[in-house]
């Protein structure tokens, strides 16, 4: 444990103080807004980091230029990814306050999504740069992206953003399933790291939709 905090010690720059500020104030947004429950308290609470994470990525050639690319690409397609799941096996809740959105899915959907992928991305791509192994790697992306899914879940349910169908096994307030696949999808980042942003991308949406109907249906959340 001494010997990976010094190797995160040795290799921190500032890219990864802007990332971690960012997210870590829109974190606390997120849970402000569990009280507030405002649909453009929750849009501003991702684009504000993104804008900032943005203007060093247009300073600086790092690894954050890539991982806003990916999360773009990852946010721009949640629409047509929800659209094909809930058309094909059902719906999973219930959206409370859409607000603007793009075919059924709310903006803001869309927004936490470009954030959350940029900063899976990131981390798994710093961590292989810190010099952790394959799978060191893949692990923390796994893990990251579970988390995320578990603790970023439930926030938006807790600020009424969306509802989830009960299941067999909750999280708090999502189906256990949901921040697995999200743990699956993107934890083959780090076997993906050689391709082109657009290709890394395509095979994470594909594996995560796979991966959520799959676990969905194996756990009998799906069809509806």
């Amino acid at each position: 444990m001494r010997k990976a905090f010094r190797k995160i010690r040795a290799g921190w720059n500032r890219t990864d103080t802007t990332v971690a500020v960012c997210n870590v104030v829109s974190f606390a947004v997120f849970i402000l807004n569990c009280r507030i429950e405002s649909v453009w308290v929750c849009m501003f609470a991702s684009a504000i980091p993104l804008a900032l994470q943005l203007v060093r990525a247009s300073r600086v050639n790092d690894s954050l230029r890539p991982a806003l690319a990916f999360g773009a690409i990852i946010g721009a397609a949640w629409p047509l990814g929800e659209g094909l799941v809930t058309w094909s096996v059902g719906w999973w809740g219930e959206y409370l306050a859409p607000g603007p959105t793009v075919w059924h899915t709310p903006v803001y959907c869309m927004l936490i999504g470009w954030l959350a992928s940029t900063h899976i991305f990131y981390v798994s791509r710093r961590t292989a740069e810190l010099g952790f192994d394959g799978r060191a790697t893949i692990a923390n992306t796994f893990l990251t992206a579970a988390l995320l899914g578990i603790i970023g879940e439930n926030l938006f349910v807790g600020a009424r953003m969306w509802v989830y169908h009960a299941s067999d096994l909750d999280w708090f307030y999502v189906p256990a399933f949901v921040p697995v696949a999200y743990g699956i999808g993107y934890g083959i980042l780090p076997l993906v790291k050689r391709w082109r942003v657009v290709h890394a991308s395509a095979a994470v949406c594909a594996t995560l939709l796979v991966v959520s109907v799959g676990l969905g249906f194996a756990v009998g959340f799906f069809p509806r």
